[in-house]
Formats: structure tokens, sequence, C-alpha cells
């Protein structure tokens, strides 16, 4: 399933934690994206001695797959979760109430890199020279949609945009 031994002993560590990711996958195949959550996100936000985690599976997996489908972004899901676990509730409604959705459309992530390369039309020749260029235009990107961009296309649009490298 392609998820680290180390990951694995955690996620074994507690039958509670083992339970939580069985039922997450039973709910969304997708194993080894549900460890890395459970393990780098979830744990976070768990309490010392807990013995269950204060989010039920299917709200858990529910954002994973609003990530996972572009729907909202990583760091927007990641908000999510800490509002889920904070109010409860349906996780899309939730993350229609808090304007988590990323509704910026492909032309206006366009718009915005034609604006960027008009303004600095080195640009183009910086990112043949160095790839991490393409991580500034991105920031560029997502400081201009409020960091509501889907990344995936984001990178897309730099690549039509800007060349591929």
């Amino acid at each position: 399933q392609g998820i680290k031994e180390i990951d694995a002993e955690l996620l074994t560590s507690e039958k509670y934690i083992s339970d939580f990711f069985d039922e997450c996958v039973s709910l969304y195949d997708s194993p080894k994206k549900i460890c890395n959550w459970i393990i780098t996100d979830l744990f976070k936000l768990a309490s010392e001695g807990q013995k269950e985690f204060a989010i039920s599976a299917k709200h858990f997996t529910e954002i994973i797959e609003l990530v996972d489908s572009g729907k909202i972004t990583k760091a927007s899901g990641l908000a999510l979760l800490e509002k889920v676990i904070e109010c409860g509730g349906d996780p899309k409604e939730l993350a229609v109430k808090f304007n988590l959705i990323s509704d910026v459309s492909e032309q206006t992530i366009v718009a915005i890199l034609e604006e960027l390369k008009a303004k600095n039309p080195k640009l183009a020749s910086d990112l043949k020279q160095d790839p991490k260029i393409k991580n500034y235009i991105m920031g560029q990107v997502m400081k201009q949609t409020q960091g509501k961009a889907n990344s995936e296309l984001s990178f897309k649009c730099i690549d039509n945009v800007f060349g591929k490298e």
C-alpha cells in the first residue's frame, strides 16, 4: 500500500488509531494519503492521552476528498479540519460557511499569470534557468487569489503561460 514501516507502527500503536485508519480506508480507498493526513495533521490536533479522535472517519475522509478533488486547497483542508474538530458539523457545509471553497477559474489564473509575465518579462527566461522560480510564480498566484487557487491547475497554467522548462 506504500505506507512506510514507521508510519504503520504509528497507525497500529493504539487500537483507536488503527480502527480509525481502517474505517477511513473503507470510506475512501487512499491508504497512503489517509496515513499522511493522520500522522502529519490529525496527530497535531489530538490531545495527550485521548482514546479517540475528535472527528468521525466519515468527516475526516470527506475533507481529504475535498482536497483531492481540488474543491479546496490543502491549506484550506487543514483549516477545515480544525473547524470540524472545533465546531462539529458537515465539512462541505463548513467549507462553504467559512469561504474555503476554491472557486478560482482557470481563466482567472491565466489572467494573473499573463499580467505577471507582462510586468516582468524576464520571468520566463529566469524560469528556464532556475525551476525554483516556478514556486515564486505560484506564490504570486496564491497571493492574488488569497490561497484559493487549485495548485495543480495553477502549475499547469504556469507551464502553459511561461512555457515548459
